[in-house]
């Protein structure tokens, strides 16, 4: 049994984007199954994105770590490679390595462009499976009906508990604002309710927009991921306007 092997940790928005790529190397007989590490809170997606062929696991060896407190990512053994391998065993593809473009500017697609993958149509490999626990747990603690009368926000990026931050600079001028926080016992799909039914939707660009592109919403503005108390000066979109649906504002402020 030949096995893929999928670098790319986190975060949760970056694994959904990437899912085409894991279920191509099974759709063509490249390999048998592919494991994916991923942080411990990331293994609910063998739930969500059921599929017995692709195995999220854990795996310490595949966790990116601080080396003197300078924030460069040093992973052990097969997953400080930048370049495919491929064996008679394994093919392995450092999807977390490839961010670049040629102009050296931030790009996802980049994880596709240096396997000749094309991401568009990248959403009808999931077949996303919801739970309905999970999401009336959510509902009946914060009190509040999912409606077509509702502003949905999400300011937050990162994955907690490790990582968290929020965008500082941002407010909304609408009514009936509901805000996503992070709980101690949510995950972003149990919000899945609350996109589907609300108004408008505004949310930084990450695993919410993903989430929400994957589940078709119209209804999207998207905001930078801007937070310079952890280094992201950056407030265009430029990079995510070409994969996202061409339906929603873009708004870098």
């Amino acid at each position: 049994m030949k096995k893929g092997l999928i670098n790319q940790y986190g975060g949760l928005g970056d694994i959904i984007f990437c899912y085409k790529i894991a279920h191509s190397l099974i759709e063509r007989g490249l390999v048998d199954i592919v494991t994916w590490p991923v942080p411990p809170r990331y293994l609910c997606l063998n739930y969500y994105l059921k599929n017995e062929k692709i195995i999220f696991c854990e795996d310490d060896n595949s966790k990116p770590q601080v080396v003197d407190g300078t924030g460069i990512a040093a992973q052990c053994e097969i997953f400080s490679r930048q370049e495919v391998i491929e064996t008679e065993d394994y093919l392995y593809l450092p999807l977390t390595h490839h961010t670049k473009n040629g102009d050296n500017q931030f790009d996802m697609c980049e994880k596709y462009s240096f396997i000749g993958l094309d991401y568009n149509g990248r959403q009808s490999s999931i077949n996303l499976r919801r739970n309905r626990n999970r999401e009336e747990k959510l509902i009946d603690f914060l009190g509040i009906e999912p409606s077509e009368d509702l502003t949905l926000v999400n300011l937050n990026l990162g994955t907690p508990p490790d990582y968290c931050s929020r965008h500082p600079d941002i407010e909304i001028d609408a009514e009936n604002l509901l805000y996503i926080e992070y709980l101690d016992f949510d995950f972003v799909f149990d919000w899945i309710p609350y996109i589907l039914k609300c108004k408008k939707f505004y949310t930084v660009e990450t695993s919410f927009s993903h989430l929400a592109d994957l589940l078709g919403k119209e209804s999207v503005t998207i905001l930078p991921r801007f937070d310079p108390s952890t280094g992201n000066h950056s407030k265009s979109l430029d990079y995510c306007k070409k994969y996202y649906n061409k339906k929603w504002n873009f708004i870098e402020i």
